[in-house]
């Protein structure tokens, strides 16, 4: 586009491929302009859309690149998880029981790797404990059994009180 609006107005391919640098980053310094209405008019339509276009390939480029940092980062991660030492392992436990359990180590990694932070476990360890009403370790039948009756609990006292304030405004 830049090319023909180049062509038409009679600069040369270095300008008019400058003019499309400069107008489709957003910079617009002006020293290029376009005299004919016509070119005026395909601008309308060209220049939205190139911006749009040079947006997707910048962001397209910018992916690629935090992509491979990503990759190398975890085999980083990876080589060194291979060569684990004593310092590591008090690292991951937790519990300071001298053991990492499964658990352990998948929250450990998934936080060294940045793909979740301390407050986001620590809201999901206390949603976990709210579902686990026997306090087993676990989210079983039981639990759910519980949710249920709690509920339904819940239920039954609206209703009683809904009864009773209509009990209430009839009286009066």
């Amino acid at each position: 586009g830049a090319l023909l609006i180049g062509w038409y107005e009679g600069w040369t391919w270095t300008d008019a491929l400058y003019y499309c640098i400069v107008t489709t980053t957003t910079i617009g310094y002006g020293e290029w302009v376009p005299k004919r209405n016509g070119t005026k008019w395909f601008e309308v339509i060209f220049i939205p859309l190139a911006v749009g276009a040079m947006g997707h390939l910048l962001g397209t480029i910018a992916n690629f690149i935090i992509e491979q940092r990503r990759k190398a980062y975890q085999k980083q991660l990876w080589t060194k998880q291979q060569n684990l030492t004593l310092h590591d392992l008090r690292k991951m436990d937790t519990t300071h029981n001298g053991e990492v359990t499964l658990l352990e180590y998948i929250e450990f990694m998934l936080k060294t790797m940045k793909k979740v932070d301390q407050s986001t476990l620590d809201e999901l360890h206390g949603q976990f404990c709210a579902l686990d009403l026997t306090k087993s370790g676990t989210i079983c039948k039981k639990d759910l059994e519980l949710m249920a009756k709690r509920r339904m609990r819940r239920v039954k006292n609206k209703l009683m009180l809904s009864s009773y304030k209509y009990k209430l405004t009839k009286t009066k």
